[in-house]
């Protein structure tokens, strides 16, 4: 029979140690409200941390979700393991970071390929009047040098989610199991629900 301490840890372990660029647990659905309407898009999770609760990705700063997070920061994560069979939902509060030694940290360390990407002429979503690669054309194809690649940098920003709820669900052929987690400000809280 599981235990809910376990579930909990091994959460936080998928999060935070499944590194394979396949995994489901690096390639969380990140949902916010954008106006009156639900957005949601597939992210890369750059970092997790069960000690601090946290959950770290890049945007770029011109990106239409960064006004909808600041005009509500309140954020939910879908992450479904068809392997395992688990789905997991993390509701949230999220931070835009644009400077700071975290916000350095994760630029420098950011591979070149993924800094081009803010280097886009256009800001994310942007409606265009016909199909247009989204780079400067002397960056196309290229790999760009380090003196290039730094003229993105006003653009890179660090989203940073502090988790206080989990919903886990686990397939199974022998009954689902489901169950939440609840910080209290101190410690989770666990409880299983109905699945």
């Amino acid at each position: 029979m599981p235990n809910l301490p376990d579930i909990l840890s091994d959460i936080w372990h998928y999060l935070e140690l499944d590194d394979s660029a396949s995994s489901p647990w690096k390639t969380p659905t990140l949902a916010n409200l954008e106006g009156n309407r639900p957005a949601v898009r597939t992210l890369i999770l750059r970092q997790a941390s069960f000690e601090h609760r946290r959950l770290r990705c890049y945007t770029d700063l011109r990106s239409t979700k960064i006004n909808s997070i600041r005009q509500n920061s309140l954020v939910a994560w879908h992450i479904y393991d068809h392997t395992r069979q688990i789905q997991v939902r993390l509701h949230s509060t999220m931070s835009i970071l644009t400077s700071g030694p975290k916000v350095d940290q994760a630029w420098n360390n950011a591979t070149p390929t993924s800094r081009l990407c803010y280097l886009a002429s256009y800001p994310p979503g942007m409606k265009l009047p016909s199909f247009d690669i989204n780079l400067p054309e002397h960056l196309r194809g290229t790999i760009p040098t380090e003196t290039q690649l730094a003229a993105g940098r006003h653009n890179f920003a660090v989203l940073e989610s502090v988790v206080d709820h989990i919903d886990y669900l686990k397939l199974d052929r022998q009954g689902n199991i489901r169950a939440e987690f609840q910080w209290d400000s101190n410690d989770w809280q666990s409880q299983w629900i109905a699945a």
